[in-house]
């Protein structure tokens, strides 16, 4: 039964510019501290809250209505007491209230209604139900009749049917699962889809069944008892009658939030009012329900679903209680684009009081109305009221997915391996560990034209060897293991010249190393740091012209795989890493290497507002050419010491400044769809020097055959991931390098440990995302529409440069300085258009259809 919902338009538009943060707007407290009450809302400045229950959980008739010129709330009194209503809007504007609990504590129901006119705010008693109910929902028919549904209590499978004409309440058949809090959502042919909810007394319903409401014989029948593929297990429901109203989407259908029975997944489904078809809406990711960058922190949605009809967006509330806080809640306002399926999220901490018990309402202008709640139980309430402004968000559009070219298996598996990239397709391992541990001095050299890897012989053993690459173009490759299962470390060192794939000793170092790192200084002398053993505060100076290699000053912190930064008044800066023997991180000291009194002094201890229990370290030894930035500044992985977020910083080799680098979202480290599955990344940055983007590799942790590759955009902070499936080894233990084209090359790995390796190379091709939106005002006024007769998109102002793509991310056609961009015979569909102004040097992306 599962389908596609598609996402169209019938106008051509730019969809978002520019992120604008959630902005909150407190009202005057409310006269009364409430909770489940009835809310209605007329206009965008109009809106009653009635009845609910106040503190001590006691009973209430009061009223509130909300008066925008005096900014007050003023009080009225409704006929009876509404804890718990079902509300419904008549065809006459007013509204049918009834039901609720007829005493204090939640207990008892009620058979009274009433009709209250928001012309006049007035209270009118109508007819008494012939049931009496709580936890009851309603809808208004096509004729203008009124369907109640549900009950707390017994008798929960009687409906009826309210005749505003008449005033008067009519039973009809018996519904097929009794339920408290159903959805109920009207049917053009007069009837209504009635689902989800709870079971009497709050329990799990009887049964999952989607039941069709015929006005005709009056009775219920089954429509459906299967979701997704013939799941038949799935939470559908409201934490409060909702008016029915609230689900509708702006094409006339209506959207409904479902979980699965373990409350670990929730999606989207549609449901037609014409045709009774039921569709999942496709998301571009799932729904979260885990933080970001807190795992445990798990978030659970109010089920009540926010669209605002203008902007084709569909809010999701969600609320986790803060562990730090026991008595605050921490709000999450996830939203979706139904034009596009992106889903975005913004988080708003400082609550005091529980969504799920609060009225949350959609203004027509696309704002959010809060009235109350509970504090901490249904004894201690809230009186607060607030409207939030939702955030917008720039849209990312993924024109090209990622995609893996094999490349031959490499002759020997293994891992802890050199690899030295000098051009896209030339590139050498060196070294490492093959299968049952073992050191070899065995090189593969890829040889693009016959696509075969072919054998070249190193100096010595490289397992765990640095790498750096000199002003010459030749590389210094030095230390590693000096015998099998990764024990000893080496003095050797060697230099690897690619243009004829030799080796050539050079002297020794003073000090045998492994797990060491390097980088080439300003002068073209290399620093060397670090070693798994002792000693590893001993660092040294490599210079090429002598060919000898001279100690220097000791380091502030004894370190393995620490990251060293050149600064550009040729010293360095050396943090990070792991202790000796893999010891617990180290003091996160950063400190600088002065190349005049060849001494190391502190730099800084602390990040982040003085965080000093950081995790800084490369995977591997690695080139420090890997992390450097378009800009000249290098790009570290952060990560805090319980290993629950992640976050990149910045050193300027000019200035010595380190700071955070700022993205629009939370680097993930959950996936979505799998809150218990988390993904940790390689410590190397993949950086795409072309395209401003830093790609970040994933492994999850309890399987080695999932990856993802998380994209950062330099330039405009947008964080988004690609997900591949089906590897046996993990990307942690494998060596990865960033190819000039913006690939990425892998090339063997551990299988399971070190003494199971893979043979596998491949290269990856990141998936490219065009971005809707940049903070450029001059771009903002941008406008495009199709001319039938032109065979062409028109501009509103004159562009430098404009290019039409497809879907698939191909460049179709490209048109500079003009207003229009001609497509003859352009086939009907969805496009992107990258524009250029004249009076810009950023693009900014259109998503166009050809009607």
């Amino acid at each position: 039964m599962k389908t596609t919902f598609t996402f169209i338009t019938l106008l051509l538009s730019v969809l978002m510019f520019g992120q604008t943060p959630m902005t909150i707007e407190n009202l005057p407290d409310l006269s009364s501290a409430r909770s489940a009450h009835a809310q209605i809302v007329t206009t965008a400045n109009q809106f009653t809250v009635i009845g609910g229950h106040v503190n001590g959980f006691d009973m209430t008739k009061n009223a509130e209505i909300f008066n925008s010129s005096t900014k007050t709330w003023t009080t009225s009194t409704s006929c009876d007491f509404r804890d718990m209503s079902f509300v419904a809007k008549l065809n006459n504007g007013k509204y049918l209230i009834g039901g609720g609990c007829s005493s204090s504590l939640g207990v008892g129901q009620l058979a009274t209604s009433e009709i209250f006119d928001p012309a006049n705010n007035s209270f009118t008693p109508a007819a008494t139900m012939n049931v009496a109910r709580t936890n009851v929902c309603a809808a208004t028919l096509k004729d203008g009749r009124v369907l109640v549904v549900g009950n707390w209590y017994n008798t929960a499978d009687n409906a009826e049917v309210y005749d505003p004409v008449a005033n008067t309440f009519t039973l009809t058949g018996a519904c097929m699962v009794a339920r408290s809090l159903p959805v109920i959502i009207p049917t053009n042919d007069g009837g209504a889809i009635v689902c989800g909810g709870l079971g009497i007394y709050g329990d799990a319903p009887s049964s999952y069944i989607f039941e069709k409401y015929n006005p005709v014989s009056n009775t219920f029948t089954e429509l459906t008892h299967t979701l997704f593929a013939g799941e038949t297990s799935w939470d559908i429901g409201c934490y409060l009658p909702t008016m029915t109203q609230q689900y509708q989407l702006p094409d006339g259908k209506y959207a409904i939030l479902v979980y699965n029975t373990a409350l670990t997944l929730a999606r989207l489904i549609s449901i037609d009012p014409a045709t009774s078809q039921i569709q999942e809406i496709t998301t571009q990711k799932p729904i979260p329900l885990a933080d970001e960058t807190n795992p445990d922190l798990m978030f659970g949605c109010a089920r009540t679903l926010m669209i605002d009809q203008t902007r084709k967006l569909i809010h999701i509330i969600q609320q986790a209680a803060n562990p730090a806080k026991t008595t605050e809640m921490i709000l999450r306002l996830v939203t979706i684009n139904l034009q596009t399926g992106s889903v975005n999220s913004s988080k708003m901490e400082g609550f005091d009081y529980s969504i799920a018990s609060s009225n949350v309402s959609m203004l027509e202008d696309g704002r959010i109305l809060f009235t109350g709640g509970n504090k901490y139980d249904n004894f201690t309430l809230s009186p607060k009221a607030c409207i939030i402004t939702p955030a917008t968000y720039p849209e990312l559009i993924e024109i090209s997915p990622m995609s893996i070219e094999n490349l031959p298996d490499l002759v020997s598996a293994r891992t802890g391996q050199v690899r030295v990239i000098t051009a896209p397709d030339k590139y050498t391992l060196i070294g490492g560990h093959v299968t049952g541990f073992k050191l070899t001095k065995n090189a593969e050299i890829y040889n693009a034209t016959s696509k075969t890897w072919e054998i070249a012989t190193a100096t010595d053993n490289r397992d765990g060897s640095f790498v750096a690459k000199l002003t010459d173009g030749k590389y210094l490759i030095g230390g590693g293991c000096s015998s099998n299962s990764g024990v000893g470390q080496l003095a050797t060192a060697e230099i690897f010249d690619p243009i004829n794939n030799s080796f050539t000793a050079t002297s020794n170092m003073k000090m045998a190393r492994t797990n060491a790192c390097a980088t080439t200084l300003k002068d073209g002398r290399v620093l060397i740091v670090g070693n798994w053993y002792a000693s590893a505060d001993k660092a040294e100076i490599y210079d090429p012209v002598a060919n000898t290699f001279t100690l220097t000053g000791g380091c502030l912190v004894e370190r393995s795989n620490p990251i060293i930064i050149p600064t550009n008044d040729g010293g360095a800066i050396v943090f990070g890493g792991v202790g000796v023997y893999g010891a617990l991180y180290p003091a996160l000291t950063f400190e600088k290497y002065n190349p005049v009194t060849n001494t190391f002094s502190q730099l800084s201890q602390s990040l982040f507002d003085g965080e000093s229990s950081l995790d800084v370290r490369n995977g591997l030894p690695t080139e420090t050419e890997q992390l450097m930035l378009p800009n000249g500044k290098y790009v570290v992985l952060v990560y805090n010491s319980t290993y629950t977020s992640l976050r990149l910083i910045t050193i300027d080799p000019v200035t010595g400044i380190i700071e955070p680098m700022q993205t629009k979202n939370p680097i993930p480290m959950t996936y979505t769809d799998d809150p218990g599955l988390t993904f940790y990344s390689n410590r190397s940055p993949m950086i795409d020097l072309t395209r401003n983007l830093i790609h970040l590799v994933q492994s999850a942790n309890n399987t080695n055959s999932i990856l993802r590759i998380v994209t950062i955009n330099y330039l405009t902070g947008s964080v988004n991931s690609s997900r591949m499936s089906g590897f046996d080894f993990p990307v942690y233990s494998s060596n990865l390098s960033m190819l000039s084209d913006g690939r990425i090359l892998f090339t063997g790995g551990n299988k399971s440990d070190n003494f199971t390796l893979s043979a596998k190379a491949f290269i990856i091709t990141p998936a490219i995302y065009l971005e809707t939106a940049v903070n450029n005002p001059l771009l903002k006024s941008v406008n495009v529409r199709w001319s039938n007769q032109d065979q062409s998109f028109l501009f509103n102002q004159e562009i430098s440069r404009a290019t039409l793509y497809n879907l698939t991310g191909k460049a179709l056609l490209t048109v500079n300085n003009g207003n229009k961009l001609t497509a003859n015979s352009l086939a009907k569909g969805i496009y992107i258009i990258k524009v250029k102004t004249l009076n810009s040097a950023e693009s900014i992306g259109l998503k166009v259809i050809r009607p």
